[in-house]
Order: C-alpha cells, then structure tokens, then sequence
C-alpha cells in the first residue's frame, strides 16, 4: 500500500494505493482552513484504517501545509515521505528558463502523462489554476500556461464587481447566457475550454506536430463537453504521478 497526497490551492487530495499499485482510492478534504499536523494524522489514520503504508510520497504547491502534512503522515504512520521537488527523479528535462519555479503539480502531472499515453502530450488541467503543459518526445517538458481556472473565474468576477454572483462551475447547455448567471457560466466555461484550444492551437502550429490531448483537474468535468479534442481524461492524473515517481525513486 502507497499513500500520495497531492496539495491543491483549493483541496488536498489523497490516494490509497494497493499492493498492485493499480487500484487507487481516492480522498479528498478541503486546504482551507488550514490544518494542524494532528488535524491531518487523524484524517489520514482514518482513510488508512490504522494500516502501515510501504511509503508515502507528497506535492504541494501551498507550501504553509506541506510540513503539517508531512508531520501528520508521520505521526499516522511512522513513514517519512517523498516530497517532490523540480530535481527529484521525475523522467522529465525541464525544457525551460527556470526548472526551479515550475510548480511540482505540473511536473508530477506531466511525468504521468509520458508514462500513461507517451509524448508528444499535453496536459490540460482545469483546477484552481487552469494549468496547460506541452511535453515533448524524450520527455522534454517544453513549458505551457497558466491561467485562472473555472471556479476562480467566478470568484474574481463577483469579488471585482458591485452586482455579479458568486457562480460555482457547473454544466452550462449553451454559450448563449439568457441571464446573469449563464452568461457567467458562459464566459467561465467555454472562455477556459476555447481558451486551452487556443494555446494548443498556437504551440501546435509553433512546434509544427501534434499532441495528445489529456485532461484533468477538479473543474475539468464541466469543460469536457465543450473541448473539441480530449485523447484521454484521467481525474487521478496527479494522485498517479506521485505513484509513478515514488517507484522512480526506490
């Protein structure tokens, strides 16, 4: 059994690998408001149903939770994580400017996505931050974009503005808006699908060939429908990475 924990802006995901290192259950709890380090022991004991873990294996792009979740695994399981930087062994070449600042959720994504599919491959993943990542063959990660994501398209619209709700994403039938609130859904939903297309449209035509299209993340359910390429959806993409780069490392 592997315990990954992936730190999301907006929730932390845990997945519980078994013996195989196929099957995977998946957990989440949101990141907000942040927890102690026996607040996390408690949540993780209680998925792990007091059993030992062979290992564990973090990302985190909040980093005022990764020692509290680092120190709430030790103390559920008496294991020492993982903690995935840019130079752990991940497979990847980090192809751009500064390897240090891409964040350890788009290089974990992005490794699973080379072992899952192959390259060329890009990653669309509508989270908190829309990320998009263009890996190359021989593992090349050539870099991407990043953009606000559904959920904190909506948030910005209402904090910035007198009379706009507040819209959650959610499915939206048609790009025509009828009232406030779908044209809201509108503008979030098919302004990120049409978006991504946009950008892998333009490093497609920059590289000159053609990626597989992934898509993930925690809004990408609601994006889906309106993409008009997605080779192959994986929601656990991340929470598979951890796993892929944990056995990397061994």
């Amino acid at each position: 059994m592997l315990l990954a924990i992936d730190i999301g802006n907006t929730s932390i995901g845990m997945g519980v690998f078994d013996e195989s290192g196929e099957g995977l259950t998946a957990f989440k709890v949101g990141t907000y408001p942040l927890k102690s380090a026996e607040s996390h022991a408690k949540f993780i004991d209680g998925i792990l149903r007091r059993k030992i873990p062979r290992g564990a294996v973090i990302c985190s792009v909040v980093p005022g939770q990764t020692g509290p979740v680092a120190e709430g695994v030790k103390l559920a399981t008496g294991v020492e994580p993982l903690i995935v930087t840019h130079s752990s062994d991940h497979g990847l070449k980090l192809d751009v400017e500064s390897p240090a600042e891409v964040g350890t959720d788009r290089i974990v994504e992005s490794a699973a996505a080379v072992v899952l599919y192959g390259a060329p491959v890009v990653v669309l993943d509508f989270g908190t931050a829309t990320n998009i990542n263009f890996i190359d063959e021989g593992n090349v990660f050539l870099g991407g974009a990043i953009m606000p994501g559904p959920e904190l398209m909506g948030r910005a619209l209402s904090g910035a503005t007198a009379k706009l709700p507040e819209i959650r994403p959610r499915e939206v039938e048609s790009a025509l808006g009828r009232d406030t609130v779908g044209a809201i859904l509108s503008g979030i939903i098919y302004g990120a699908a049409g978006a991504a297309e946009r950008i892998v449209a333009e490093v497609e035509a920059l590289a000159g060939k053609r990626f597989k299209v992934v898509v993930t993340g925690g809004a990408h359910e609601y994006v889906l429908p309106h993409l008009k390429r997605a080779d192959h959806v994986e929601p656990s993409l991340t929470l598979k990475g951890l796993g892929i780069i944990y056995e990397r490392s061994r």
